[in-house]
């Protein structure tokens, strides 16, 4: 889970920035770390594909060996079998084999969830409350801008000299 996490954070960050990516030519670099960062991934996702597989494989045949475990001692101790006590035994057997090994992968696939979720959430409660910037807010009928004896210049051509001029808010002005 935190393979994918780190994965899907690597190529959100490179879709917001694909521009600055593009004008510094960190395209390869962002290549390298999202082409790690699937390696990575697919290495977790094989590792849990492997204990799956060995999962399924005591799931069947995990029956056989409790029954033989469980019935060879019994046959040991010099007790007889007797078939009422043994169906009684496979149908337990069943029972505890589906839970242990169903149930307990799915109780342990959730509890990895449930562990992501809650840092989750701890990281989220622990950030600091952004202010609210409050901006000073202009009456209206107030002079917003207000120039005095001001010259204005693009290059080195003077274009505007002398200009006096107060401006009230909600106005449109053009020179």
């Amino acid at each position: 889970m935190a393979c994918a996490d780190k994965r899907v954070q690597a190529i959100n960050e490179l879709v917001n920035s694909c521009q600055i990516i593009k004008m510094y030519n960190w395209e390869k670099p962002m290549e390298e770390r999202v082409h790690n960062l699937r390696l990575n991934e697919l290495g977790s996702v094989l590792r849990a594909s492997h204990l799956y597989g060995i999962n399924m494989g005591l799931y069947f045949s995990s029956l056989s060996f409790i029954s033989l475990a469980t019935f060879g001692d019994y046959w040991l101790m010099s007790d007889y079998l007797k078939p009422v006590h043994n169906y009684s035994a496979l149908t337990f057997f069943g029972f505890i084999r589906v839970s242990v090994t169903n149930y307990l992968l799915i109780a342990i696939k959730r509890f990895a969830e449930m562990l992501t979720a809650s840092k989750r959430i701890d990281a989220f409660m622990r950030l600091t409350k952004i202010q609210e910037r409050i901006t000073p807010t202009t009456q209206i009928g107030t002079i917003a801008i207000s120039m005095n004896n001001a010259s204005f210049s693009w290059i080195e051509l003077i274009c505007l000299t002398n200009l006096t001029m107060n401006i009230e808010s909600d106005t449109l002005v053009g020179l």
